[in-house]
């Protein structure tokens, strides 16, 4: 007797099919559709998608019965602005180190995904269900256009911002999420989260009063464009904290925030002078300190492998010392950053129309000081923990140098307000050769004589920070010269 066939066995069987057409398709990444099938399926998605449209439903009704939609406004951004501001992002905080926690990681490295692809699958499927959100937002917005007589267009673009930021502040948690520590996490998101959100609010704060122009339209250029560059910033971010030390994600990081730099000039400039030039000139530099922070904290890689490709010709043997992955180029890169800024200090105008400050004002006098800022925990952290420096990342150690020195500046603060309450001389910040306590001191216009010295100071401080770290390690720059060099390929071969 033959055995009973199986309906299901047969690919035409429409049980088959109709399990093929719910399925996702096999072009998607694997990575995102598990994350995907795992976020719709948990309770919490369920629940805060149910009590969201709640929410909605009643401030509707309270402006229904305020004959207007003035009282239940604030409400209905204030709930919008915490679901997809706070509520979405803050569920990837363990995305990436619950894979080490879980012990999952060396499998999924097992396959052909690389790290940027699993942690861009994270993002983009918790990204999808914050757009089945702002999806399910749009009929509550023509209900309140109905309602209330609002201004539909500007619903729309505040809406439109709220879901970048929402997109950007997934994107930090994701990156902040490699860090193993708690503590860790929740320093680096308070203190993103502090600069990220009042920008967000800002930018809607505007509020489009003429739709359409070209002030709004540069706006909405300069908000898509940066909550790009920042989700690839920290996607990339912590991409890099997890792959191997062969990869090389330093280039396209570095390549990208210098090409987005160039943008945003461009754009204050055409929009100068305005409130846009001087946001467009604060954004180059933070897109630029935070690439080479990025930079300058990288572990050492294997030479042999990600320096292959700068092996071709005298080109990218030279761009190698700014572009390739580790801390050393990463002081390269941080050098070519500190000249670019020197040139574009060399002209005042062009400071002045992106800075939007007053000709009386020169910032040439901050430029040393800001560097010395940021480069401060570098030969501390080499002099200190030079087999952590070579072979890790170094950015959590790198924040906690970085507060213990603002710290100290703040402490100084306060004795030289105290010193000034008694009548007693409040320059301490002078005589106290740290980098924040420079800046401020320059900030207070000192003598010339106490000028000349602070910037004596900041120059050898800034010499220093950048002799230190090679000098400690010269091993690994005789190793990253000879593995430059065109025979070490033929060698390794």
């Amino acid at each position: 007797m033959n055995p009973p066939s199986l309906p299901t066995s047969d690919p035409a069987s429409p049980q088959t099919v109709a399990k093929r057409m719910s399925d996702f398709p096999d072009w998607l990444s694997p990575m995102l559709v598990k994350e995907l099938r795992q976020g719709l399926r948990t309770h919490f998605f369920s629940v805060s998608l149910i009590l969201f449209h709640v929410f909605m439903v009643i401030t509707l009704l309270i402006g229904v019965a305020s004959s207007g939609m003035g009282t239940s406004d604030g409400f209905f951004w204030f709930f919008v602005s915490l679901l997809l501001l706070v509520v979405q992002p803050l569920r990837l905080a363990g995305a990436l180190s619950a894979e080490f926690e879980r012990d999952t990681m060396g499998l999924i490295q097992l396959t052909r995904l690389d790290t940027w692809k699993i942690a861009f699958g994270k993002w983009l499927a918790l990204n999808t269900q914050t757009l089945l959100l702002l999806t399910s937002i749009l009929p509550y917005l023509a209900m309140r256009y109905f309602i209330g007589n609002l201004e539909f267009f500007h619903e729309m673009a505040t809406l439109y911002l709220i879901g970048l930021g929402s997109a950007l502040c997934s994107s930090i948690v994701l990156g902040t999420s490699i860090f193993q520590s708690s503590l860790q996490r929740i320093f680096m998101l308070v203190g993103l989260g502090l600069f990220v959100i009042p920008v967000i609010f800002g930018m809607i704060e505007n509020r489009f009063s003429s739709f359409g122009s070209m002030d709004d339209l540069a706006l909405m250029g300069v908000a898509t464009l940066l909550s790009a560059y920042g989700c690839f910033f920290f996607i990339a971010f912590g991409a890099s904290r997890i792959a191997p030390p062969s990869e090389n994600h330093a280039t396209r990081k570095r390549i990208t925030a210098l090409l987005v730099s160039m943008i945003f000039m461009g754009i204050g400039l055409l929009n100068s002078p305005s409130d846009l030039s001087a946001f467009c000139g604060f954004l180059v530099v933070i897109i630029l300190g935070l690439a080479c922070i990025d930079a300058i904290t990288e572990p050492t890689p294997i030479y042999s492998r990600v320096l292959e490709p700068f092996q071709n010709n005298v080109l990218t043997r030279f761009l190698a010392w700014f572009l390739a992955p580790g801390w050393l180029s990463g002081l390269g890169f941080f050098c070519f950053c500190y000249l670019f800024f020197t040139l574009i200090l060399w002209d005042e105008s062009l400071i002045h129309t992106l800075s939007g400050a007053s000709a009386g004002i020169s910032p040439r006098a901050y430029l040393l000081p800001i560097a010395n800022i940021i480069l401060l925990p570098i030969p501390i952290i080499h002099l200190l923990f030079p087999k952590r420096a070579s072979y890790s990342f170094t950015f959590g150690l790198y924040l906690f140098i970085q507060g213990c020195q603002w710290a100290l500046t703040l402490i100084l603060g306060i004795l030289a307000s105290s010193l000034s309450f008694a009548g007693f001389s409040s320059d301490l910040f002078v005589y106290f050769p740290i980098p924040p306590a420079v800046l401020v001191a320059f900030n207070d216009d000192p003598a010339p004589g106490a000028y000349a010295f602070l910037l004596v100071v900041s120059a050898f401080t800034f010499i220093l920070c950048l002799a230190i770290p090679v000098i400690r390690q010269r091993d690994v720059l005789a190793d990253f010269i000879h593995n430059l060099k065109p025979s070490s390929r033929r060698a390794t071969a």
